[in-house]
C-alpha cells in the first residue's frame, strides 16, 4: 500500500485546461484520490495553482483567503460577453488617445475595500444553478456584489495597441475580469481580459511551481511551509489533547496578524479560533481516529516510535 500523501504541490498551470482537468491528470500520475485546490483559475488563465493532498484539504479555506497577485493584459475598445478572450465581442466605442494616462487616472478609485459585481459568466451558484449556465441559456442571473479589497494596482504600457498591462494585488474573491469590465465602463469604450497570470497566493509564489506533467510524489510539500504568514503557538501534549477534546484554553499567543495555529511536536496541529475565555480548536489536522485517554497516550502518538505518519506535516 502506498503511504498517504499529505501536503500540497505548486503547479504552474498553462492557459488552456481547466483546473479539474489538471487535478484529474495529477491524480492519475500520483495514484491518489480526493485532491483539492485553492482558488480556481479560468481555462484561459495561467499561473499558480495550489493543489491540496490528504489532510491539507482541510485547510482549503486558509489557502484561499490569502492575498493574491496577478499580471493582467486588458484590451480596450470592445466588450466581451465573458469579459475575457472567449467572447463573443461587440464594439465598445472609441479608446482614449492616451490610454495609459487615462487608466492611471482611474486606478485610485478602485483601490481599497469595495463591492464588486461578479462576471455574468462565473461559477457562482444561485439557487443551485451556475451563473455561467444561466448566462449561456440567455437568462443571466442577478449576482450580488461581493466585498473585496484591491491592495494595489500598477498600470504599464502594453506591446499591443489599445491595451494596458496591470499588476494587481487583491483579496480573495476578486474577479480580474470584473475589474477589466469596470475600467472599460468608466472609460466608455469597453474592455476585457486578454491575458491573466496568477503569480502569488499568500506566501506561495509561482516561481516555486512546476509544470503539472513534472510533478511527482517527491514534490509534495509539508503543510507547515504554507503557514509562514500565520501566528504560531507551540503547545505541549496536555494542551494539544485538551484542544483536541474541544476545551477552551487561555494560551499565550504571540502578537501578529493573520490566522493562528497551534503547533505540537514540530507540526501544525490545529487552527485556533478566538472565543469567550480564550481559544479553541477549529479542527485538527492530524489523523487521530479516537480521542486519546491521556496526555501520555497522546504524546506517544506523536513520538517517533509511536507509529504515527506525521513526518509529512513537519515544517522545520
Amino acid at each position: 500500500m502506498k503511504p498517504a500523501l499529505d501536503g500540497f504541490v505548486l503547479i504552474d498551470k498553462p492557459a488552456g485546461p481547466n483546473c479539474r482537468e489538471v487535478l484529474d491528470a495529477l491524480q492519475r500520475r500520483l495514484g491518489v484520490r480526493g485532491l483539492g485546490h485553492a482558488g480556481t483559475l479560468d481555462p484561459l488563465a495561467s499561473g499558480l495553482l495550489i493543489v491540496l493532498l490528504g489532510r491539507a484539504v482541510r485547510l482549503q479555506q486558509h489557502f484561499m483567503q490569502g492575498r493574491k497577485r496577478y499580471e493582467a493584459g486588458i484590451k480596450f475598445g470592445q466588450t466581451s460577453a465573458t469579459d475575457d478572450g472567449e467572447g463573443p465581442f461587440t464594439d465598445g466605442g472609441p479608446v482614449p488617445p492616451d490610454l495609459l494616462t487615462a487608466v492611471h487616472a482611474l486606478l485610485p478609485r478602485f483601490i481599497g475595500p469595495q463591492l464588486q459585481e461578479p462576471p455574468a459568466m462565473s461559477a457562482l451558484r444561485v439557487q443551485g444553478r451556475r451563473a455561467w449556465q444561466s448566462a449561456r441559456a440567455g437568462k443571466p442571473l442577478a449576482l450580488r456584489p461581493r466585498s473585496i479589497t484591491m491592495h494595489s494596482l500598477e498600470a504599464r504600457a502594453s506591446s499591443e495597441p489599445d491595451a494596458v498591462d496591470i499588476s494587481i494585488e487583491c483579496s480573495s474573491g476578486t474577479y480580474v475580469r470584473s475589474l477589466a469590465r469596470d475600467l472599460g465602463r468608466a472609460l466608455g469604450c469597453g474592455a476585457w481580459v486578454k491575458s491573466l497570470r496568477r503569480t502569488q497566493c499568500g506566501v506561495l509564489r509561482v516561481e516555486d511551481a512546476l509544470p503539472a506533467e513534472a510533478i511527482s510524489a517527491a514534490d509534495v510539500r509539508p503543510i507547515g511551509l504554507a503557514l509562514g504568514d500565520c501566528v504560531r503557538v507551540d503547545v505541549e501534549a496536555a494542551e494539544a489533547l485538551r484542544l483536541h477534546q474541544g476545551a477552551v484554553l487561555e494560551l499565550v499567543v504571540p502578537a501578529g496578524e493573520g490566522p493562528r495555529f497551534a503547533w505540537h511536536a514540530g507540526a501544525p496541529f490545529c487552527r485556533l479560533l478566538t472565543v469567550e475565555g480564550g481559544v479553541r480548536s477549529g479542527g485538527t489536522l492530524l489523523p487521530i481516529a479516537r480521542c486519546p485517554a491521556s496526555a501520555q497516550e497522546f504524546a506517544h502518538h506523536f513520538s517517533k516510535g509511536g507509529g504515527g505518519d506525521d513526518t509529512l506535516l513537519q515544517g522545520e
